[in-house]
């Protein structure tokens, strides 16, 4: 059972989403309380498309090596470029 209180967007649980019968409301939830927050168990949650492009392009949140030799595997363009 989903303990998602829609007016508290950091009680979000991702791992509750399997259980839900409809997780839509929750991500307008989540939209509406900004483009970016931290749950209450310190998950950080991105839903606007800026923020989001921003964050996977800064080089802070890349995971090392294992995510350059993956990116090398990629067809030169937008996915290589940084």
């Amino acid at each position: 059972m989903s303990t998602f209180d829609p007016t508290n967007p950091a009680s979000f649980d991702p791992s509750q989403l399997a259980e839900m019968d409809d997780p839509y409301p929750v991500f307008d939830a989540l939209r509406s309380s900004g483009s970016a927050l931290f749950t209450s168990s310190g998950l950080l949650v991105i839903t606007g498309y800026e923020v989001a492009d921003e964050t996977l392009r800064d080089k802070r949140f890349r995971t090392g090596p294992i995510a350059e030799r993956f990116r090398q595997t990629l067809p030169s363009g937008a996915a290589q470029d940084e």
